[in-house]
């Protein structure tokens, strides 16, 4: 591997850092609001709730968040 191969490397894990760091800064800063949507989801009286087995408002949230964060990231 040349000298120049590897500073690639190295500029593209940085990236790969500081992106995944970006992230999870900006996850954090949603997730109340993804939290808080899922509350009132769940509180509203004309909301049809399926049957079944249903996740935690925790877990539902954090599917949330998961999925539509990374729109963001798709540059």
């Amino acid at each position: 591997m040349s000298l120049a191969d590897h500073h690639a490397n190295s500029l593209q894990r940085k990236r790969r850092r500081r992106e995944e760091r970006d992230y999870r800064w900006v996850f954090w800063a949603a997730f109340p609001f993804f939290l808080a949507v899922t509350l009132i989801t769940r509180l509203n009286p004309w909301h049809a709730r399926p049957s079944g087995h249903r996740q935690s408002v925790f877990r539902e949230a954090w599917v949330a968040a998961n999925s539509t964060l990374p729109f963001a990231f798709m540059l």
